[in-house]
C-alpha cells in the first residue's frame, strides 16, 4: 500500500515537472496572453470601481480574456499531442493566465477596501474564468478543425470573436434590453445607475449554457481523433454548435438571459394609440389609469415638439411596466428609466400624471430629430456622446422633481462648493466621473439658460456636434462664464443651502467605498422586517467606518423594531455629531419628539417640534411639524388618532374613518379635513378628497395651503373639471413657497390648456 502511494506521488511529480522541460514548456502564446492580463490587472488597480475584486474588475478581465483565451486555444492546437492532452493543457493554461490579475487586485486590497472578497471571487469565476474556458476551447476546436491552414485558423478565430460581440451589440442596438449575456465576452449589467449587481439565477443559468458549450467543444476535439468521424468533421462541428444554441433558444427567454421586443410586447399586450404615439401596457392596468398614462404621453410629446419646433416621423413607442422588478426582468433596468432615441422607445415603470421623469425621457425622443450618430443624441464626430448636452437639454425641459428649480439648485451647489466644474462635463467621459445628481442639475441649468437667452435654433445646431463657437458665435468658456454670473447672482437663503446639502450629499459611484455591495445591503435592509434589517445596517456601518449617516439608519431600524431605549441612546449622541447634515439632524430631533409624544411628555414633544419647524428644510417637513404642533393642542381622542396616523400605524381608509370619528369635520376644522383628504387622495378617491378640500377652505399655514391647492387641482383635473383645476393651480402659482412648486404649477397649467384645446 505504501509502495503504491509512493509510485502515485512520483507520477504526479513527473507530470508537474514535465510542464517545465523543453518539450512541454508553456508556449509563447500563453506568455503573451498572461502578460497582457497582468498588465491589465496592474492598470485596473488604479481605476476607481475596478480597483477591487468585484463586477467591474471581472468584466474588464473577461473582455480581454475573450481574445487571450482564444489565442491560448489556437496555440495549444498546434502541439502534436492527443486530443485529451490538448484539452487538458488548453483549459489549464486558460485558468493559469488569469492568475496575475487576480493576484494583483487581491494584493491591492491592502490599499483599497474590499467589502465582500468572496462575492468578488464568485464574480471572477462566473465572468472571466468560465469565459476563458469557453474561449480557449473554441480556439482549440478551430485549430484542430484547420490543422494546416494557419492564416485560415487566425481568420476563423477572428470571425468567431467579432461574431459574438457583433451579435451582442446588434441586439443592444435593435432590441429593447440594455443587458447583455455573451458567452465569450461576458455579462454587461445595463444601467450604471442601478447599483445593485449580484450573481442571480439568471446569471447562473446563462453560465450553465457556457459550460455546455465548453463540454461540446471538448467532445468535438475528442471526436475528431476518431478515424470514422474525421471525414465528417464539419457535420460533427455543426451538431456541437446546434446543441448549445438549442439551450439558449429554449431556456434563454424563460430563464431571463435572452429577451426580445416580441417577448416584452407579449407581456405588455395592451396597446393604445394616439397620433404619433403607441403606448404598451400590461393587460392588468386599470382602464382609467391607462387612459391617464396615455394622455400624459400625448401631452408631453406635443408640448415638447412645439417647444423644440420638431415634427417626428413615425410613432413613439412607450413600454409601461407594472414595477421595477418587471422592468428589470424584461429589459434590464430597474429604478432607471431608459430611452433609446434611435428606436424612439421609452421604457418606464408606473408613471403618474405630472411625472417629470416621463418628460425627461420624452425630450430624448423629440431631440433625436436633430441628434447625430447612430444613437441620435448629442455626439461629437457622430460617435462620441456628449452627455452634458444630451442630459442637460432633457433636464432643462422637464418640470422640477423637488422643492427648487434647476437654477436655485445650481446656485446653492456652487455656493457650497459641491458643483462640478461644468467645463469638465462636456465631452465623452467627464459627465460619468461626476456625481449623477449634481451633473444632471448643473448641465440642466446651463442648457436652460442657453434656451432662455438664445432660443432653440443655436441649441439645435450645437446639439448635433458640440461646436459651440459655430452655433453661438462665441466660445463655450464665455457662455459658461455668462451662466455662472447669472446663477451666482440669484438670491439664496440658509434653507435652500440646507436642502441642497441634504439632497446632493451622495458622491459619484466611482469614489464610493464598495458601492455595489453597500447598495445590495441597503436594498436587502429596505425589504427586510425591522429586526432583520438591523444586522444588515450594522454591517453597512462597519464596512464604511461608522459614518454618522450609516449610524442614523441603524438607529432608525432599532426604533422601527421597537427598541426605543437603544434608539434614544444612539440618537442623543448622533444629534450633536458633526457628520450629519442639517436635514438629518432636524429629522432626528423630530423622531425624538415623537418618542416624547408617545410617552405623553407633551412639553418636550412641543419643544422638539417647534425647534424642527424653525429649521426645517423641505416643505414636507414643515407641514409635518405644523400638523404635529396642531395635534398637540387638540382634545385627547383626536390627538391620539393623529399620532397613530403620523406614526404610520393606520392605513389611509382606517385613518380617514378614525379622524372623522374623532373630530366634527363638518364644523369646519380645516386641518382635520386636509388630513382626511390626503388619505382619500392616496386611495384615488378624488370625489371625496375634493369635497373635503373645498369645504376646508384656505389654510392659514402657507405650505399646507400650497399642498391643499395642488391636491384640489389634481383631483379637479382627474374628474374633468378643467376650470376648477385651472383656478387651483393659478392660485398655487401665486403663493408657491419655493421655485420648484411654482414651476410645477405652471407645468400643470400648460397641461390644462392643452386638454382644454381639445388635444387631450
Amino acid at each position: 500500500m505504501v509502495e503504491t502511494t509512493s509510485i502515485s506521488h512520483c507520477q504526479t511529480f513527473a507530470r508537474l515537472r514535465s510542464l517545465f522541460d523543453r518539450r512541454h514548456r508553456l508556449p509563447r502564446s500563453f506568455w503573451v496572453a498572461a502578460g497582457l492580463q497582468a498588465l491589465l490587472g496592474g492598470v485596473l488597480c488604479f481605476v476607481p470601481l475596478a480597483n477591487l475584486l468585484g463586477y467591474e474588475l471581472s468584466l474588464a478581465v473577461g473582455l480581454l480574456g475573450a481574445v487571450t483565451s482564444l489565442t491560448i486555444g489556437l496555440g495549444a492546437a498546434r502541439e502534436d499531442v492527443s486530443g485529451l492532452v490538448a484539452v487538458r493543457r488548453t483549459l489549464t493554461r486558460a485558468l493559469l493566465h488569469l492568475v496575475a490579475p487576480l493576484a494583483l487586485v487581491s494584493a491591492n486590497a491592502l490599499r483599497v477596501r474590499n467589502c465582500d472578497y468572496l462575492e468578488g471571487l464568485a464574480f471572477f469565476f462566473v465572468l472571466p474564468v468560465v469565459g476563458a474556458l469557453y474561449g480557449a476551447a473554441l480556439g482549440l476546436v478551430v485549430g484542430r478543425l484547420l490543422p494546416r491552414q494557419r492564416a485560415v485558423r487566425a481568420l476563423s478565430a477572428l470571425v468567431i470573436a467579432t461574431g459574438h460581440i457583433t451579435r451582442t451589440l446588434w441586439a443592444l442596438y435593435t432590441e429593447p434590453p440594455i443587458f447583455a449575456y455573451d458567452h465569450l465576452w461576458g455579462h454587461f449589467s445595463g444601467s450604471l445607475y442601478d447599483e445593485v449587481i449580484r450573481i442571480d439565477a439568471t446569471m447562473i443559468a446563462w453560465r450553465l449554457g457556457t459550460l455546455l458549450r465548453v463540454v461540446a467543444a471538448v467532445l468535438g476535439v475528442l471526436a475528431l481523433e476518431r478515424v470514422a468521424l474525421r471525414r465528417s468533421r464539419w457535420l460533427v462541428g455543426a451538431l456541437l454548435v446546434v446543441l448549445p444554441l438549442g439551450y439558449d433558444t429554449l431556456a434563454g427567454q424563460r430563464l431571463g438571459f435572452r429577451a426580445t421586443r416580441a417577448q416584452i410586447e407579449q407581456v405588455l399586450s395592451t396597446t393604445i394609440e394616439r397620433p404619433g404615439l403607441i403606448v404598451h401596457l400590461s393587460p392588468h392596468t386599470d382602464r382609467e389609469r391607462a387612459l391617464a398614462i396615455v394622455a400624459e404621453h400625448a401631452f408631453r410629446l406635443q408640448d415638447l415638439s412645439l417647444r423644440l419646433h420638431v415634427q417626428l416621423e413615425g410613432p413613439v413607442h412607450s413600454y409601461v411596466y407594472d414595477s421595477e422588478a418587471s422592468k428589470r426582468r424584461l429589459m434590464g433596468a430597474a429604478a432607471t428609466v431608459i430611452t433609446k432615441p434611435w428606436l424612439r422607445e421609452i421604457h418606464i415603470h408606473a408613471p403618474r400624471t405630472g411625472d417629470p421623469i416621463l418628460a425627461h425621457e420624452m425630450v430624448h425622443i423629440v431631440a433625436s430629430a436633430f441628434g447625430k450618430g447612430p444613437l441620435r443624441i448629442s455626439a461629437r464626430g457622430d460617435l462620441l456622446p456628449d452627455l452634458a448636452l444630451t442630459e442637460g437639454l432633457a433636464e432643462a425641459l422637464s418640470p422640477p422633481r423637488d422643492e427648487l428649480d434647476l437654477d436655485a439648485w445650481a446656485h446653492s451647489l456652487r455656493a457650497l462648493g459641491l458643483a462640478p466644474d461644468i467645463r469638465s462635463l462636456f465631452g465623452t467621459t467627464g459627465f460619468w466621473r461626476a456625481a449623477p445628481s449634481r451633473a444632471y442639475t448643473v448641465a440642466g441649468s446651463f442648457v436652460g439658460y442657453l434656451l432662455r437667452e438664445y432660443g432653440t435654433a443655436p441649441l439645435e445646431r450645437v446639439y448635433g456636434d458640440g461646436d459651440f463657437a459655430r452655433a453661438y458665435g462665441t466660445s463655450l468658456d464665455r457662455l459658461i462664464a455668462q451662466w455662472e454670473s447669472y446663477v451666482d447672482a440669484l438670491p439664496t437663503n440658509a434653507r435652500e443651502r440646507r436642502l441642497t446639502e441634504s439632497r446632493y450629499r451622495t458622491p459619484s459611484i466611482f469614489v464610493r467605498t464598495c458601492a455595489h455591495e453597500i447598495a445590495s445591503l441597503r436594498e436587502a435592509a429596505a425589504r427586510a422586517p425591522a429586526s432583520a434589517a438591523i444586522p444588515l445596517l450594522q454591517r453597512i456601518s462597519d464596512e464604511l467606518g461608522h459614518p454618522a449617516s450609516a449610524e442614523l439608519a441603524l438607529a432608525r431600524a432599532l426604533l422601527r423594531a421597537g427598541d426605543a431605549r437603544a434608539f434614544r441612546a444612539r440618537a442623543t449622541t448622533l444629534v450633536t455629531s458633526e457628520g450629519l447634515t442639517d436635514a438629518e439632524r432636524t429629522s432626528l430631533r423630530s423622531e425624538l419628539g415623537m418618542l416624547a409624544w408617545t410617552a405623553d411628555d407633551l412639553p418636550s414633544a412641543r419643544a422638539a417640534f417647534s425647534t424642527v419647524l424653525a429649521s426645517a428644510t423641505s416643505l414636507d417637513d414643515e407641514r409635518l411639524q405644523w400638523v404635529r404642533l396642531w395635534a398637540l393642542a387638540q382634545p385627547p381622542p383626536l390627538r391620539r388618532v393623529v399620532r397613530e396616523l403620523l406614526a404610520g400605524k393606520l392605513d389611509p381608509l382606517a385613518a380617514s374613518v378614525a379622524l372623522t370619528r374623532a373630530a366634527l369635520i363638518q364644523d369646519g376644522d380645516g386641518t382635520c379635513a386636509y388630513l382626511v383628504a390626503r388619505q382619500l387622495h392616496r386611495v384615488d378617491d378624488c370625489v371625496g378628497a375634493r369635497s373635503l378640500l373645498t369645504r376646508a377652505g384656505p389654510h392659514p399655514f402657507v405650505p399646507i395651503e400650497a399642498e391643499r391647492l395642488r391636491l384640489l387641482g389634481e383631483c379637479a383635473y382627474r374628474l374633468g373639471d378643467l376650470p376648477g383645476a385651472q383656478a387651483a393651480y393659478e392660485r398655487l402659482a401665486e403663493i408657491a413657497p419655493l421655485s420648484g412648486e411654482l414651476a410645477r404649477a405652471r407645468d400643470w397649467l400648460a397641461r390644462i390648456a392643452w386638454r382644454r384645446s381639445g388635444d387631450g
